[in-house]
């Protein structure tokens, strides 16, 4: 009789433990409703707490694909402008741009003045490994600009999706002889697929010596 209580309280164990891992992020009303579903068939003895966690596990994966038709059921507006600084890449959308009840998904970065600038690639092809490669159109400079008040953040890249390099800017009037340089930001096309980032490519932004 010990051995088998044992072994009910181990396999129970395990499994919340699993429902917790797999519903980390939810509703914690939905968290306690799955717990207690195993409770439920804890006295039916160890077949029915697995077929149950077999079950919950079905359900997850169907909440996982209606919800990536919700881009802000999945990535939560979490990140404020307060907290930006100079160089820091954001993952944002519009409520003008949304398409139906789902948002378009576009990468900005933080620039030294303060400002928010939309980021466009002049290609899908990686730069280098598996990294896109953005920077800020001019004309996008300050797009954002008279649009902050309705901007939504949905997720700040961190040093792991992200890194840095910077080219000559086109000579012209006001770079006459090629000094100046402007920033280039590469991230990884992982993010870019997890996040379904919608890019904005410009083919003129490509510089050819």
């Amino acid at each position: 009789m010990k051995k088998s209580l044992s072994l009910l309280a181990s396999l129970f164990a395990s499994c919340g433990g699993w429902i917790l891992q797999q519903q980390r992020g939810k509703n914690p009303t939905d968290v306690a409703t799955s717990i207690s579903t195993m409770f439920d068939h804890v006295k039916s003895g160890p077949r029915s707490i697995v077929s149950s966690a077999i079950r919950l596990s079905s359900a997850n994966s169907d909440d996982v694909t209606s919800a990536t038709a919700d881009a802000t059921d999945i990535f939560p507006i979490t990140v404020t402008l307060d907290r930006l600084i100079d160089m820091d890449v954001v993952i944002y959308s519009l409520p003008s741009q949304d398409d139906g009840n789902v948002p378009t998904l576009r990468f900005a970065a933080m620039q030294e003045d303060g400002v928010l600038s939309p980021l466009s690639a002049w290609t899908t092809e990686p730069a280098f490994g598996e990294s896109i490669e953005l920077l800020v159109d001019e004309v996008d400079r300050f797009s954002l600009v008279k649009s902050m008040d309705d901007i939504r953040l949905h997720h700040l890249l961190s040093e792991e999706e992200l890194s840095y390099g910077s080219r000559q800017c086109h000579r012209g009037v006001g770079n006459p002889h090629g000094e100046e340089s402007e920033l280039l930001y590469y991230v990884e096309q992982a993010v870019i697929d997890k996040f379904h980032v919608h890019l904005d490519i410009k083919p003129d932004l490509e510089i050819l010596w």
